[in-house]
């Protein structure tokens, strides 16, 4: 991709590169069943050098299909990285060209929550499942059922 390679003697004497792109998602390279990214990447960089550093500050902003942890069922929904950054010591970008499609998909990959719920957190199918996801007794001084392994620490947990 070669809209987000960096040529680093472009950036010397504190000059920077700025670019808006929209970006077909197949640099994510995700080939998953429950994870899909079907639309484009918008992305807003700003790339410059500092002392022995390749800075790139990023924004990026996207759409992701992942399923319902509660019903799931597959559906969209807004991934967005607002002002990031990432660094790169020059001593190690090989031919002084650098490749910035790798920092942005690990960016979007590490921003990912790994459960995610439909309807903005509202899933319908929640009061089916519900009963599972509360414990009985807690907060109330009621002692709760099963092994609790922890429960004469003498710090709290919270």
């Amino acid at each position: 991709m070669d809209e987000l390679k960096f040529y680093v003697d472009r950036l010397a004497e504190g000059k920077e590169e700025r670019l808006t792109l929209d970006l077909a998602p197949d640099f994510i390279s995700v080939s998953e069943e429950e994870l899909k990214f079907c639309d484009t990447v918008t992305v807003s960089l700003r790339v410059y050098v500092a002392s022995d550093d390749l800075i790139i500050h990023f924004s990026l902003e996207t759409q992701v299909t992942q399923a319902c942890a509660i019903c799931n069922e597959m559906f969209s929904h807004k991934l967005l990285i607002d002002d990031s950054c990432y660094t790169k010591s020059l001593s190690s970008i090989r031919g002084r060209v650098y490749d910035s499609s790798n920092c942005l998909r690990e960016a979007i990959l590490l921003e990912l929550s790994s459960v995610v719920e439909c309807c903005d957190g509202h899933c319908p199918e929640r009061k089916y499942v519900e009963k599972y996801l509360t414990l009985s007794g807690t907060g109330n001084g009621e002692e709760v059922d099963g092994v609790q392994p922890f429960k004469d620490l003498d710090f709290p947990l919270n």
